[in-house]
């Protein structure tokens, strides 16, 4: 069966339908339908049935202004604006949804901090270089970069000492092509520490004792090329050398033109010739104590006595002209600038015949020697060695102690 009606523009359509019992359902095939205004087109209403849309060879438009109202966004990356509904994945934001962004050549943009569990990344992967990387949980790939550095690091880490050459490199001019730096854990006759200097020399530190045998001291006294001149310096640059007691060898000073001094630390210096003979050319300067000055006294005083010494003195024999009866100082010899009196002897007669007398020998004013004349032709004699000693810059003189004798004083001596 058709139905007969009519479209917008009056044009009449044909429908076909199917008699159901006196109920009539159109057939999905209809004829050609012109377009209009949606009111006077025909309204379809779909069951559960398929319906079959075709462009019958030509175009199918489809208004999708609908569509437009809930989502588009730009897809025209150039300066053009191509805004197109969209299907995509957003998530929630201010102000309404927010897409996930990404492009064509690179996939979606994923934020790492909201992943969890593992991530699987294929290609290169550039870390920022101003945030540190933590590694503890890293696994090194094989044959990578990282494993290659690891591998390096373990083979310094447990190579011996011996194979330290091989693995630092060889020395150029500017010094060390590589650097090393070994704490030692400071047990017996380990090094602390290895280094180098700017000119690439090799510093050591010896913190125990450094055990040599007596052949390599033998090499070390044969050997005139490096150790025939030592020191020069300042004391910090020289070198110090300190003897043992037991030493039987002998050691050969220089003082290269100069003068030697020598510190004896407070203590005593001991110089033994070994049962020979010392020799010392030149000038021996000694800073002596009080004790050892006295010591060089007595033995200038003694030295004087001899007759070499006394020699070279200016010798004087003095005799009273006449009687002394007062008790006035008889000046012997007078004061002689930076020189001293010296008494060797001395001979005291009293004429009185009734006065005796004590008699005295003073440097200056004071006494230095007493005697007794007795009266009638009494008297004392006397001869000293070492020699009695005035003072420099004084005057030898020679008194009565009582009154009214006739003494007569005899003297002999010699200025120095």
């Amino acid at each position: 069966m058709a139905i007969t009606i009519l479209d917008s523009a009056g044009v009449t359509k044909t429908v076909k339908t199917t008699d159901n019992a006196g109920t009539h359902t159109p057939h999905h095939n209809i004829d050609d339908i012109s377009a209009g205004t949606q009111t006077n087109d025909v309204k379809v209403t779909l069951d559960s049935e398929v319906v079959s849309v075709d462009d019958n060879g030509g175009s199918l438009t489809i208004d999708h202004s609908a569509l437009n109202t809930i989502h588009y966004e730009d897809y025209d990356t150039g300066a053009g604006n191509d805004s197109t509904a969209a299907v995509g994945i957003v998530a929630p934001g201010s102000g309404g949804p927010v897409p996930i962004t990404g492009d064509n050549a690179n996939g979606l943009d994923v934020d790492v901090t909201r992943v969890g569990g593992t991530v699987t990344v294929s290609g290169t992967v550039t870390a920022n270089a101003g945030t540190n990387l933590d590694t503890s949980g890293l696994a090194l790939e094989t044959g990578g970069n990282l494993a290659d550095a690891k591998t390096a690091v373990e083979t310094l880490r447990d190579t011996t000492l011996a194979d330290v050459p091989n693995v630092l490199g060889t020395t150029g001019a500017a010094g060390p092509s590589k650097a090393l730096s070994i704490a030692g854990t400071r047990s017996t006759g380990e090094l602390d520490e290895i280094r180098t200097d700017s000119d690439g020399h090799l510093q050591i530190d010896v913190i125990n004792t450094v055990a040599v045998s007596a052949s390599e001291l033998t090499d070390i006294e044969t050997n005139t090329d490096s150790l025939a001149v030592t020191g020069g310096g300042v004391q910090a640059g020289a070198l110090r050398v300190t003897i043992a007691s037991d030493s039987s060898g002998v050691i050969s000073v220089d003082d290269n033109g100069s003068t030697l001094s020598v510190d004896d630390g407070g203590g005593n210096i001991s110089v033994d010739d070994g049962g020979g003979s010392l020799t010392i050319d030149g000038t021996v300067t000694a800073n002596l104590g009080a004790t050892d000055n006295a010591v060089l006294d007595s033995i200038d005083t003694a030295v004087n006595t001899l007759p070499s010494a006394q020699a070279e003195a200016d010798w004087w024999d003095y005799a009273s002209a006449a009687a002394v009866a007062d008790t006035n100082d008889d000046e012997v010899q007078a004061a002689v600038v930076g020189e001293v009196h010296y008494v060797t002897g001395i001979q005291v007669f009293n004429g009185s015949d009734s006065v005796g007398t004590e008699v005295v020998i003073k440097d200056g004013a004071t006494v230095m020697w007493r005697g007794w004349a007795e009266q009638t032709g009494g008297g004392c004699s006397a001869q000293f060695n070492p020699p009695l000693k005035g003072t420099a810059n004084t005057a030898l003189n020679v008194a009565n102690i009582t009154t009214a004798s006739a003494t007569y004083f005899n003297l002999q001596g010699y200025t120095k």
